[in-house]
């Protein structure tokens, strides 16, 4: 889940994005003007504008050159797999993610000596393979490469990353409708976000709630999104009055259709004469 950032933060990436570009064109800098395209990106995606945010990173891989520096490329790369899954595009996620594992590869393979400071990289690509193939209904591909995540897993793994680890094996659970064990992966990250990462955190409960909401069990499920909503009214000042509406209209639907099927599977059941 993508955290919710405020219009204030968002206008400040915007500024500093366009000073880096007016940078990076004075000295005719390629890197220069990827890295204020991939600021000003943040930006769009902050205030929810995932078109905008995807059209200006690949605006920055377009500056990629065939001798670009790996650790850049892999940057990029990482960054436009990121924002592509949330959009739900399968065709480009798998593009990218092929382009960041041969990157990766490649790199690696250059110079071993470095693979071990790179395990946030290869979890990430992992994680995200997995993503793809459960996008694509194919759980058992995208089993496979949560295993294999697994061994990029430590106590030094960035922080968000293991969250990622916890919900991505609950979207695993929920798409072979093992939904007690989804929920209970959701859990896990609810404990790790509850303390410092609010907007996040509510983010789990909804997807919580489409857990129980997918099971049937709307008597589950609807306290989830009150509970959700609750905290999203309590962050409300930090956001746009626009995007505010526009999450409160998203999540509202989707508490309405559990309410009418929670007074529908209350309705007694009329049974058919035999």
């Amino acid at each position: 889940s993508t955290p919710l950032y405020s219009s204030a933060a968002s206008d400040v990436y915007k500024r500093q994005s366009q000073k880096m570009q007016q940078q990076a064109s004075q000295m005719n800098s390629n890197r220069g003007s990827m890295a204020a395209y991939q600021c000003l990106s943040n930006a769009y995606i902050g205030s929810q504008r995932w078109d905008k945010g995807i059209e200006v990173l690949e605006a920055a891989y377009q500056l990629l050159t065939p001798t670009e520096n790996p650790v850049v490329r892999i940057s990029v790369l990482s960054q436009l797999v990121s924002v592509v899954k949330e959009k739900k595009d399968n065709k480009k996620l798998l593009k990218y993610l092929q382009e960041l594992e041969n990157t990766l590869h490649n790199h690696i393979s250059a110079n071993p000596s470095l693979k071990a400071g790179f395990a946030d990289v290869y979890l990430f690509n992992e994680l995200f393979y997995s993503y793809y193939y459960l996008n694509t209904h194919q759980p058992q591909q995208a089993y496979e490469h949560l295993v294999k995540s697994k061994e990029y897993l430590d106590e030094n793994t960035y922080f968000m990353y293991k969250v990622l680890y916890f919900d991505t094996f609950a979207k695993y659970y929920q798409a072979i409708g093992a939904y007690q064990q989804a929920s209970d992966y959701i859990d896990t990250t609810l404990t790790m976000l509850k303390k410092d990462f609010t907007s996040d955190y509510a983010e789990q409960l909804l997807e919580k709630a489409r857990i129980w909401k997918q099971a049937g069990q709307s008597g589950k499920a609807i306290p989830l999104y009150e509970q959700a909503l609750a905290i999203k009214d309590s962050t409300a000042t930090v956001l746009s009055n626009n995007q505010m509406a526009q999450i409160q209209s998203k999540y509202n639907i989707e508490k309405t259709e559990l309410d009418l099927s929670l007074i529908h599977i209350s309705e007694p059941t009329r049974r058919t004469p035999i």
